[in-house]
């Protein structure tokens, strides 16, 4: 089955260019689609220059293997003005988160108490001029309604997980998913256990978590948000370790009723959907 997904760390944790390449054509393959593809910059200290060599990178993978790779950054903290944010722009990364779980000089993180900076309010205005997308993953609570309140565009979260479900800061609340949908937005739902269950994690119990949004807030505006390879194998789904078993989520959403439609949206259409939205912007 085709399938989108709007967050994989595969770039920046997989150390070989050989090795990248070649799961990108495993992963074209078993019928990736539209691939949100994040440099992760915060635990190896990457810079402005990796992450113009990993820009460069996408693209070349893009015109050699006519794929839909997009560029996206995993916290913005690397950025230390207004200059490199612009800098950054002009890369054309389809998104950006502002930081990485704690408060660096744009917002505070999942970690924290605080919000948007003014800087970080000046850095959003930045970034929707040159049409990159405001990633709301990792922020704080009160760094998301305020993101919400200023930007623009449809409000977007490429990978996180449901408060309701499981208690963790990481996790999104009724309310902040609600915004998302009114907003005509994305929310990316992860493969990660411990945003999950405190028990081993099966692609069962992560069908509950689509299966939570569907019927509270629709099937319209949700999909697949991996973070592989962002997430230890460890903390996956004893049935899904990689894009291979996929089938095994579809599989699990057929017996709560779901039909091929349903599915077909939750795995790719609404992704692609998503982002003819976003493109009005």
């Amino acid at each position: 089955m085709k399938f989108c997904d709007s967050h994989t760390d595969f770039l920046t944790k997989i150390e070989s260019q050989e090795e990248r390449e070649r799961y990108i054509r495993q992963m074209n393959v078993l019928g990736g689609e539209e691939i949100s593809c994040a440099v992760f910059t915060t635990t190896k200290g990457l810079g402005m220059q990796e992450v113009e060599a990993f820009a460069r990178e996408v693209q070349h993978y893009n015109k050699k293997y006519g794929l839909k790779l997009m560029l996206s950054i995993e916290d913005l903290g690397f950025a230390k003005d207004l200059q490199m944010v612009e800098r950054l722009c002009r890369l054309k990364p389809f998104s950006t988160t502002l930081t990485w779980n704690k408060q660096n000089q744009f917002c505070g993180g999942a970690h924290s108490m605080s919000g948007l900076t003014p800087l970080g309010m000046e850095a959003i205005s930045v970034l929707e001029n040159n049409g990159v997308l405001v990633d709301t993953a990792h922020l704080s609570r009160k760094g998301f309604y305020e993101v919400a309140k200023i930007t623009k565009c449809p409000l977007y979260n490429s990978h996180s997980n449901i408060f309701s479900l499981k208690k963790h800061c990481r996790n999104l609340k009724d309310d902040q998913i609600e915004k998302i949908v009114k907003r005509e937005g994305f929310l990316g739902l992860t493969f990660y256990d411990k945003f999950i269950s405190d028990k081993k994690l099966s692609c069962e119990v992560l069908a509950r978590q689509f299966d939570y949004v569907v019927k509270k807030f629709g099937c319209d505006h949700f999909g697949i948000g991996s973070d592989l390879y962002g997430i230890a194998p460890q903390h996956l789904p004893v049935d899904l370790k990689g894009y291979w078993q996929l089938d095994n989520l579809a599989a699990a959403l057929r017996k709560l009723g779901y039909s091929e439609g349903t599915i077909e949206k939750l795995f790719y259409k609404n992704f692609q959907d998503f982002l003819k939205r976003v493109g009005k912007y």
